[in-house]
């Protein structure tokens, strides 16, 4: 039996930038983002949750849990409700 993961949800940041899934999906694939570029958070598009998105495991299918500094990394595979993603630069 698989452990639940607990999301905590927020307001969407003002300073992210809101990208729909299939556009963001198409940009990681083509290597438009990248790991050094920034990281992201999963979202329903109304608000955010902490599930972390980094390129490198995103194109896996795959979003972390718990942050960027937990480890080791817990991923699990994109839920259904992710609409878009909150991408912050470095």
């Amino acid at each position: 039996m698989k452990a639940e993961v607990k999301i905590e949800w927020e307001k969407i940041d003002k300073h992210g930038d809101k990208i729909e899934m299939k556009d963001f999906k198409a940009r990681v694939k083509d290597r438009a983002f990248i790991d050094y570029d920034g990281f992201g958070y999963l979202s329903d598009g109304k608000k955010v949750s902490d599930l972390v998105v980094i390129p490198s495991i995103f194109i896996k299918g795959k979003v972390l849990v718990g942050g960027l500094f937990v480890k080791p990394h817990n991923k699990i595979k994109i839920p259904k409700w992710a609409t878009c993603v909150i991408w912050f630069n470095r």
